[in-house]
């Protein structure tokens, strides 16, 4: 039987990100609530902050994706 070290590393972020959002419910709420603050009539800050959150959603989706697309052939 071999490891899949890179199963096992993907599982224990995942864990890590729950934990952390069980701990840390509402200031994670307030964070991922500032993405819907891109759009017009908001302060600059407002907005880089809001692209922020997405680009690091979506930098999460593909380093996930990746991890478990990822087929080696040990």
């Amino acid at each position: 039987m071999k490891i899949h070290w890179n199963n096992i590393i993907a599982a224990a972020l995942g864990l890590m990100a729950m934990v952390f959002l069980l701990r840390y419910r509402e200031q994670a709420v307030a964070l991922l609530a500032t993405a819907k603050r891109i759009g017009p009539g908001n302060s600059p800050e407002d907005m880089t902050l809001g692209l922020i959150v997405i680009g690091m959603w979506a930098a999460t989706l593909v380093a996930i994706v990746r991890i478990l697309t990822t087929n080696k052939n040990d």
